[in-house]
């Protein structure tokens, strides 16, 4: 989001991009995807923001997510969950895409306790194991025609 660490630094900061982010797709029976991604500002070069991306995920690797990001992150979570029971049909398309990939109801009730039981060292463990052992690549979206 907005106040994301990725998104201060390339779009408010340095201004090489009009959005930057990650998303990561839970809602899967096997293994899932981490997305990161950045829109270049115009006149910017992809292979420079390209770069900055990797040193801010490198960033990440060598000083860690601090615990404020981290109890930040655990609030916004527990707060979708909160409003999403606000919407019926987001509440059961939730619920039937956590039913569908194995989750229980008693687990997908538990879900926000859980959140919050997870540490700064736990996250930043995971970050180090999906961002150094993972496979990754690199796709560029380019207007139609080219550049």
């Amino acid at each position: 989001g907005a106040t994301s660490r990725l998104y201060r630094t390339l779009v408010v900061e340095n201004k090489l991009a009009t959005s930057a982010g990650a998303y990561y797709g839970p809602g899967r029976l096997g293994p899932s995807s981490l997305s990161v991604y950045a829109s270049p500002l115009p006149g910017i070069e992809l292979d420079d923001l390209q770069k900055a991306v990797e040193e801010q995920l490198e960033r990440l690797l060598t000083d860690g997510i601090s615990s404020d990001e981290v109890e930040r992150a655990k609030t916004r979570l527990q707060a979708e969950v909160i409003y999403a029971k606000d919407s019926p049909t987001s509440a059961a398309r939730t619920v039937g895409a956590l039913l569908a990939v194995g989750m229980t109801l008693d687990e997908i009730e538990a879900w926000p306790e859980r959140v919050s039981d997870v540490s700064t060292e736990q996250v930043n463990a995971a970050a180090r194991a999906l961002l150094t052992e993972a496979p990754t690549g690199t796709g560029v979206l380019l207007p139609e025609g080219g550049v």
